[in-house]
């Protein structure tokens, strides 16, 4: 038996034992543990990268929401619209604004066979002046601000002609109220009760009627009409084989009605189309 030379009186194994001596090293030791292998992680796992600062990471919130993307053209040219109407009396929303300019732009687009960019270029600051004065001469004879109750009449008006635009307002609404605008569903409301309102006060088969009322009202039905055009959600019944036919019929009164609105004193006015033909 080998003399123990520790001083800790620890087991020891016989393979550390000198066979010259004839001692034996016992080295203080502990039972290893064995480690629990490590689980490996899910192959959708991915590690996320760690970064010695936070500004290293990519963006964050507030250097994102310091970054601000370039104005648009319509964002610039509605802004300098709005300035030339203004210096003409009138005042208009930047929505009104970005609107007008976006027809104007489609409609050039359309007659002249070009790019909208090239349309775009074509629309100089001369341009956009003569633009903002003809507008201007427009929106006046609507009489903006101005309480249609209390405005001359001088338009006679018959009544099967205030029914079509009754229609044609109400179907316009319907477009609002399906696309959720309230702005355009107001007003086209605020239409709707002036026409009945004064189509009240009329006694026989003409309804004298204020010139800027008809006019805001054919604006109206545009505005409707570009929005079907465009894409806009269609009223509950119709399908969208029957978008381009209703969009057409909406452009169709609007016409008739600024036609109604420009006929001369003691000329018969005359319906634009057949209510209900058979």
């Amino acid at each position: 038996m080998c003399d123990d030379i520790s001083a800790n009186p620890t087991h020891h194994r016989e393979d550390d034992c000198n066979a010259t001596t004839g001692t034996c090293l016992s080295l203080p030791h502990s039972t290893p543990q064995q480690r629990k292998p490590r689980r490996p992680l899910p192959k959708t796992t991915q590690r996320r990268p760690i970064y010695a600062h936070p500004k290293q990471n990519a963006f964050t919130s507030e250097e994102t929401t310091k970054m601000s993307p370039r104005p648009t053209w319509l964002h610039t040219r509605s802004t300098e619209l709005r300035a030339a109407l203004l210096d003409l009396g009138l005042t208009i929303t930047d929505t009104e604004a970005r609107k007008i300019l976006d027809d104007k732009l489609t409609e050039y687009t359309t007659l002249m066979r070009v790019t909208r960019q090239t349309a775009q270029r074509d629309f100089t600051d001369e341009r956009l002046l003569a633009f903002a004065q003809s507008l201007a001469v427009s929106l006046s004879d609507e009489a903006p601000g101005a309480d249609l109750i209390e405005f001359e009449r001088a338009i006679s008006m018959p009544v099967a002609a205030v029914g079509l635009t009754t229609a044609a307002l109400a179907e316009a609404l319907k477009v609002a109220h399906i696309n959720l605008d309230d702005k355009e569903a107001v007003a086209g409301l605020s239409l709707l009760s002036t026409l009945g309102m004064i189509t009240a006060d009329a006694n026989a088969f003409l309804v004298p009627t204020p010139r800027p009322l008809l006019l805001r009202i054919a604006r109206y039905l545009d505005g409707a009409a570009a929005s079907v055009t465009d894409g806009a959600n269609l009223p509950d019944g119709l399908d969208n084989t029957h978008r381009q036919h209703f969009a057409d019929i909406l452009a169709q009164d609007a016409d008739g009605i600024r036609a109604l609105a420009n006929t001369d004193d003691g000329d018969t006015p005359t319906l634009w189309r057949t209510p209900n033909p058979r």
